[in-house]
């Protein structure tokens, strides 16, 4: 009788084990996959500007998916999409320490960057990770969960 008691016991233990350890990753899981969104309107030679709104998805702590929205301000102007893989970096260069998003567009050859300034906030930026020359606002806001 003990030793049934004991296995019982011992079975018990083993199943809230694994169900703690499923809880903890599936919140683990839902953390990983919370999208977010950045949006904002940048400067345009040819209209008011256009207005992006950029869709990450983490796959990871430093990688996922986005969605990019490309629509100018500017009446029956065409809007653009790309979508593809990001990934998150920091720089050892240019400002050590300061983090980065590369966006790499799966349609066409297109590689998008964006410097993070705050937890709210990413200023557009070229390959070589500097703002803008002219002075213009190229910061998009944060918009969804992160």
């Amino acid at each position: 009788m003990k030793r049934i008691y004991i296995s019982m016991l011992l079975v018990a233990a083993i199943m809230a084990g694994c169900s703690r350890n499923s809880a903890r990753q599936d919140k683990a899981e839902a953390e990983a996959t919370t999208a977010f969104t950045y949006e904002g309107i940048i400067p345009a030679a040819d209209s008011n500007g256009i207005k992006y709104t950029v869709t990450m998805t983490p796959a990871s702590a430093e990688d996922g998916t986005f969605v990019m929205e490309q629509t100018p301000v500017k009446e029956g102007a065409r809007a653009f999409s790309s979508k593809g893989f990001y990934e998150e970096f920091t720089d050892t260069i240019v400002t050590p320490g300061r983090k980065y998003y590369r966006l790499i567009s799966t349609v066409g050859s297109d590689t998008t960057y964006f410097v993070v300034t705050s937890n709210n906030t990413v200023i557009l930026t070229d390959a070589s990770l500097m703002p803008a020359p002219s002075g213009l606002d190229y910061t998009l806001t944060l918009k969804g969960s992160r």
